[in-house]
C-alpha cells in the first residue's frame, strides 16, 4: 500500500478530536474574550497570554508568534510530527484505528469489518425486538404504548420493540444468525455472570433503538413496564457507540422543514411530540448537553430550542446548555412549560397547537436567563432587589457582546427602579474587583506592536518563498468561508493572478475543491497541512489561522458577492500591473526588432486590460462607496 490514510478515517479523527480538549493537555486555557479561550503560547516565550483557541471554528492562533491552524496543525507543531504521524497520534488518542503503512490496510480493514459486523448485529437485534413486540407475551408493552398515546405508525417509524423476559432469548437468536462470540461480547447487549457466561442485558422492557444520523443502529434503550428499578436501562459505550455523540431521533428530525430543532430529555418526550406532528424534536437522553451533541445540532440548525422539565434541575440544565450551544455558534431558545411539566406530560393534557404556541413564544437563551434571575430573587411575590442586583450584575458581566449588554442594562435598571448610570457603575465596580490588572494586561496585549524579533524574522525570510499577499489571502479566506456564494454568482479566478509562483499549485487544488463543492475553511487547512515545504506551510498556517479566527462577517450574501467581485478586479489589476512591469523591463533591454514588435503588441494588450479593470473598479467605488476595508471580509 502507499501508506495514504483513507479520507473517512481522517474525517472521523477530526470529528472526535476537539481542539480545546487536545490543546488543554498542553496549555492552561482560560476564557478571555468572546467564544475564544486564551493561554500562554507553547511555541514561544511570553508573559501575557496571546495564544487563542476557538471551539466554534476548531482552530488556534497565536497573536505573538503567529502560529495557527487546526488540531492536526497543532499536533504537528507541538510534537514535531509530519502530517501522517499527527493523524496517527490523534487517532490513538481518540480511539480511531488508523491503518499502518505497508500492511495492506489489514488492521484497518479488520477493524472496519468488525464495526460493520456490530452494526449488522444491532440491526438483527432490532428485528428480534420488533418481532417480539407483535407476540402475545408483549401485550403489557403494547398496552403501555396505548396508554402513552404512541401509535403503531410512530412505533414503526422509530423501530420500537420488546425484549422478552428471557435470560438468553437474544443471545440464542444472534448465535443462530452466525455472529461470533467476540462480536456478541463487543455489542454491549449482554452481561457476564460469575461463571463467565453471558445473559441478555434487556429483559421485559420496551426497547428504543438509538439510530445515528447515517441511519445505523448504534445502541438501545429499554424501559420497564412496571415500577421496578432502574426505570430506564441503556447500552454501554461500545466500539460504535459513544453516548455523548448521539441524539435520539435526529436521524428523523434532520429532515424537518422547521427552521429550529427542539431538544427534550427522554425517549417518551421525543415520541409524544412526533406523534403530535412536531417532527423537529430530538432527545439528549439526559439533561446535560455535551459539546459534541451541541456541535451536531449546530450542523443541522442554527436555532435550537431547549425543552426540559421546568423544575429546578431542568432550569439549571437550561442555563448550562445555553452556554454550551452558544460556544458552538448556535442560537439557544428556551421552551417554558407551565407547572413544571415535561413535554410528554404536557402533550397528554393539551392539544398540539397549544404546544406550538409555546414554542413560538420561547424566549432567547439570554432573555430566559434574565427572567430566571428575577424569579430567583422573588420572595413572597416581592422582588428582593439586593439579590436581583447581584444576579443581574453577574449575568450582564458574562455577556461578551457590548451592544447586547447595553440593551439589557436599561431593563435591569427599570426592575431595580434606579437610573441606568447606577447599573453601569455597579458593573464597573464588580469588573474592577474581578481583576482590573488582568484587564490591563489584555488591553496592552491587544495594542502591542511588532517587536524587533519579528522584524529580524522578516529579514531572515528575504529571498525565500513568501505567503499570499494580504489581498490574495483575504480573497481566498472569503471564498473558503462563503464558497456557496462564490459559486452561485458564477465568479471565477485564475491561479496565474497570484504573485508567488510556488503557491499557484495550492490555488489550483483549492479551485478544484471549489468545483467539487468540497471547499471550506477546514479543507483549506488540510491543503496547507499537506504542503511539503515546511517554511511555506508555517507561513500559510500563520496567515490563514489569523484570518479564519476572525468572526464571520455580518454582511448579506449580496454584499459578500459584491466584495468578491471587487477583490477579483483588484487581483486582476495587480496581475496586469506585474505583467506591464515585466514587458517594460524586457523592452528596456532593447531586444531584436522582431521580438520587440511582439513585446510591444502584448504590452499594449496588457495596458488595455489593466485600464478596463481600473475603470470597473472606479465605477463600483462610485456606486457602492467602497473604501480600503472592502478588501477584506468583516
Amino acid at each position: 500500500m502507499s501508506g495514504r490514510i483513507p479520507e473517512q478515517i481522517i474525517e472521523e479523527i477530526k470529528q472526535r478530536s476537539d481542539i480545546v480538549d487536545v490543546v488543554s493537555s498542553y496549555v492552561s486555557l482560560t476564557k478571555k474574550s468572546g467564544q475564544n479561550l486564551f493561554g500562554l503560547c507553547p511555541f514561544h516565550q511570553e508573559k501575557t497570554p496571546s495564544f487563542s483557541v476557538s471551539s466554534l471554528k476548531q482552530m488556534f492562533y497565536c497573536f505573538g508568534c503567529h502560529k495557527g491552524g487546526d488540531v492536526i496543525r497543532f499536533i504537528m507543531d507541538i510534537e514535531h510530527m509530519n502530517y501522517p504521524e499527527a493523524i496517527r497520534f490523534l487517532g490513538e488518542r481518540c480511539g480511531v484505528e488508523v491503518p499502518e503503512a505497508g500492511d495492506d490496510d489489514a488492521r484497518y480493514r479488520e477493524a472496519k469489518e468488525h464495526r460493520e459486523r456490530l452494526y449488522a448485529l444491532n440491526t438483527e437485534a432490532a428485528r428480534y425486538f420488533y418481532r417480539a413486540l407483535q407476540q402475545p407475551e408483549a401485550e403489557a408493552a403494547r398496552d403501555y404504548m396505548k396508554r402513552r398515546g404512541i401509535s403503531r405508525d410512530v412505533a414503526i417509524r422509530f423501530g420500537l420493540g420488546y425484549a422478552p423476559h428471557r435470560w438468553q432469548g437474544l443471545l440464542d437468536h444472534l448465535r443462530e444468525k452466525g455472529f461470533s462470540p467476540e462480536e456478541i461480547r463487543d455489542s454491549g447487549l449482554f452481561k457476564e455472570n460469575r461463571k463467565g457466561g453471558l445473559y441478555d442485558l434487556f429483559r421485559g422492557r420496551l426497547i428504543f433503538p438509538i439510530i445515528d444520523v447515517m441511519g445505523r443502529i448504534v445502541a438501545f434503550g429499554g424501559r420497564v413496564l412496571d415500577e421496578s428499578l432502574p426505570k430506564y436501562l441503556n447500552s454501554p459505550e461500545t466500539k460504535i457507540y459513544t453516548k455523548g455523540r448521539h441524539l435520539y431521533g435526529l436521524n428523523l428530525a434532520k429532515r424537518t422543514k422547521e427552521k429550529r430543532l427542539l431538544v427534550v430529555e427522554g425517549y417518551m418526550d421525543c415520541l409524544s411530540l412526533h406523534q403530535a406532528g412536531i417532527d423537529h424534536a430530538v432527545a439528549s437522553l439526559g439533561t446535560a448537553l455535551t459539546e459534541q451533541q451541541a456541535a451536531l445540532l449546530r450542523k443541522y440548525r442554527e436555532e435550537i430550542v431547549l425543552g426540559y422539565d421546568m423544575d429546578r434541575a431542568g432550569r439549571q440544565a437550561v442555563l448550562k446548555n445555553s452556554d454550551v450551544l452558544e460556544a458552538k455558534g448556535a442560537k439557544p431558545y428556551v421552551l417554558v412549560l407551565p407547572d413544571t411539566e415535561d413535554p410528554d406530560e404536557y402533550m397528554q393534557k393539551h392539544p398540539a397547537d397549544d404546544f406550538r404556541y409555546l414554542l413560538a413564544q420561547a424566549p432567547k437563551g439570554l432573555e430566559y436567563k434574565v427572567i430566571y434571575a428575577k424569579e430567583r430573587a422573588l420572595q413572597d411575590g416581592h422582588l428582593n432587589k439586593m439579590q436581583y442586583q447581584e444576579e443581574a450584575a453577574e449575568l450582564l458581566l458574562g455577556i461578551n457582546n457590548p451592544v447586547v449588554r447595553a440593551l439589557y442594562i436599561p431593563r435591569v435598571a427599570e426592575e431595580l427602579s434606579v437610573p441606568r448610570e447606577s447599573v453601569e457603575m455597579l458593573l464597573e465596580m464588580k469588573r474592577s474587583r474581578q481583576g482590573g490588572s488582568r484587564r490591563k494586561r489584555t488591553s496592552y496585549a491587544a495594542q502591542r506592536t511588532p517587536d524587533k524579533t519579528s522584524e529580524r524574522t522578516e529579514e531572515k525570510r528575504a529571498g525565500k518563498p513568501s505567503a499570499f499577499t494580504p489581498l490574495e489571502a483575504a480573497f481566498l479566506a472569503g471564498v473558503c468561508r462563503d464558497a456557496d456564494i462564490f459559486s452561485e454568482n458564477n465568479l471565477h479566478f485564475k491561479a496565474a493572478w497570484f504573485k508567488e509562483k510556488a503557491l499557484r499549485p495550492l490555488v489550483k487544488e483549492l479551485k478544484q475543491k471549489l468545483e467539487d463543492k468540497e471547499l471550506n475553511e477546514q479543507s483549506m487547512l488540510d491543503l496547507i497541512n499537506q504542503e511539503e515545504d515546511e517554511e511555506i506551510r508555517a507561513l500559510l498556517s500563520s496567515q490563514f489561522g489569523a484570518l479564519f479566527m476572525q468572526d464571520a462577517s455580518s454582511a448579506s450574501a449580496e454584499q459578500k458577492a459584491r466584495i468578491m467581485r471587487r477583490q477579483i478586479l483588484l487581483l486582476r489589476s495587480e496581475y496586469y500591473a506585474r505583467l506591464s512591469r515585466y514587458f517594460s523591463r524586457k523592452l528596456d533591454e532593447e531586444p531584436p526588432e522582431e521580438e520587440a514588435v511582439s513585446l510591444r503588441r502584448r504590452f499594449k494588450a496588457v495596458l488595455r486590460a489593466r485600464k478596463a479593470c481600473e475603470d470597473s473598479l472606479n465605477e463600483m467605488d462610485n456606486i457602492y462607496h467602497f473604501d480600503e476595508d472592502s478588501r477584506d471580509f468583516g
